[in-house]
């Protein structure tokens, strides 16, 4: 079986064949992994916990790599073991590294460095940063993630679970697309922003302060928030620090624009704009409800105005339990809504729903049958931009809330070794 998860990754991660140094039965840390690769090299790791050093302050030395777990990040722990009498990060990218480097599959937990007194975080990207996907970043003292390059390209940060952080990402100086992730249970900010954002796809739930919080230094960068559900944080999105306009560059709405969002049940607020401009965002398709003192901070948007805004029950499956999956009747819900999408992270998935029976059926299937196809469909949407299965929770082959590489190993398991089979549908 391990086998075959391999080289469906390798096929589609990379159009060339780089050497890959395994951990631990080659080298005995990480970091001796990482040290033994060369640009384009993989450093694969066995299922296991990882801990002291060797194992935490990770560093790829200017070097371009894959860092990649074997078996996914529920089995790939990284337990950095520090606090605020002994600090130290999980990675710390500071040599120039850019988006060719990955980090794939890994749980990083239990990280503290505080430079600053709010700069560093369980993965430290100063002056070098990679795309990381597939990852869990838990119950670090200062920030799930920190961007702080100079460089304006983009890294990419997807399919990953930012929770019980001080701050889940922070996103100082450059910019960054956040997709297919959730963040919840933080401290302070979900995700907290200077520069350039793109945040798809995503929950933003339960943080302490702001589930988005846009505190641009420089101009107005361009803003995205599409397809998002912002939820029981304290206010759903807020502009913490929005500098004066200048009218010449700046006119009409501003460049951060909320498309196709859900932003619900928040404690103080929907989309707080402590300057009362309402040209700082332009809002379309989004349904801001029962969010308390307001739902948005001034008068330019509202329930059923010309940009598709509305303030209805988006009727969330099941909050209690945290399912924010779509009753079949909400406004929400495909087709139920003129934009031609769904509003918000997830369509239907309680009584109703479109995936039937067990998980797995990602093309379609009538006769709800799982096959290699199936397979191939969730290799090549995981790790080659493939498309999205029409049903999405049917790619959720694990049943765990999260689209990883999980999956793949729990598909790949039932299909050629005798394992469960996909977990039921929540319908």
């Amino acid at each position: 079986m391990k086998k075959i998860i391999v080289a469906l990754m390798f096929l589609l991660v990379s159009s060339t064949f780089a050497t890959i140094h395994l951990v631990p039965s080659q080298y005995s840390t990480i970091q001796a992994g990482i040290d033994a690769a060369l640009e384009g090299d993989t450093v694969l790791v066995a299922p296991g916990t990882y801990t002291g050093t060797g194992n935490r302050d990770l560093t790829f030395n200017g070097v371009n790599i894959v860092l990649l777990s074997e078996k996914g990040a529920d089995s790939t722990i990284v337990d950095v073991q520090a606090d605020s009498l002994d600090q130290h990060t999980a990675i710390y990218l500071n040599n120039g590294e850019d988006t060719s480097s990955v980090i794939d599959g890994f749980t990083f937990t239990n990280a503290y460095y505080d430079l600053w007194g709010f700069k560093g975080g369980a993965l430290f990207f100063d002056n070098g940063k990679a795309n990381v996907q597939n990852c869990n970043i838990l119950n670090s003292g200062l920030n799930g993630i920190f961007l702080d390059d100079p460089d304006s390209l983009s890294c990419r940060i997807s399919n990953c679970r930012i929770e019980g952080n001080g701050l889940g990402i922070y996103n100082y100086k450059y910019g960054t697309i956040v997709e297919n992730c959730i963040v919840q249970n933080n401290q302070y900010n979900g995700i907290e922003f200077f520069r350039e954002m793109v945040i798809r796809n995503t929950l933003v739930a339960y943080n302490g302060f702001a589930g988005v919080a846009y505190s641009p230094t420089i101009g107005q960068p361009p803003v995205l928030l599409d397809h998002c559900t912002i939820v029981f944080n304290d206010i759903g999105f807020v502009f913490e620090n929005v500098p004066p306009k200048n009218s010449s560059v700046h006119t009409g709405v501003d460049t951060a624009t909320v498309r196709n969002c859900i932003i619900a049940f928040n404690n103080y607020g929907g989309i707080a704009n402590y300057f009362a401009d309402d040209n700082h965002y332009n809002c379309i398709n989004t349904n801001l409800y029962s969010n308390a003192n307001f739902n948005w901070q001034n008068d330019k948007y509202w329930h059923g105005d010309t940009f598709g805004n509305v303030s209805s029950d988006p009727l969330f499956c099941d909050t209690a339990t945290g399912d924010f999956t779509l009753q079949s009747n909400s406004y929400c819900a495909d087709g139920n809504n003129p934009s031609g999408s769904t509003i918000g992270l997830y369509d239907v998935g309680c009584a109703g729903g479109c995936c039937i029976g067990n998980r797995g059926n990602l093309d379609g299937d009538p006769d709800d049958q799982v096959d290699i196809a199936d397979l191939v469909w969730l290799v090549t949407y995981t790790f080659a931009s493939g498309p999205a299965p029409d049903c999405i929770e049917e790619a959720d082959v694990d049943g765990n809330t999260l689209l990883d590489i999980g999956d793949i190993v729990y598909l790949v398991n039932y299909m050629f070794n005798g394992g469960p089979q996909p977990a039921p549908c929540l319908n």
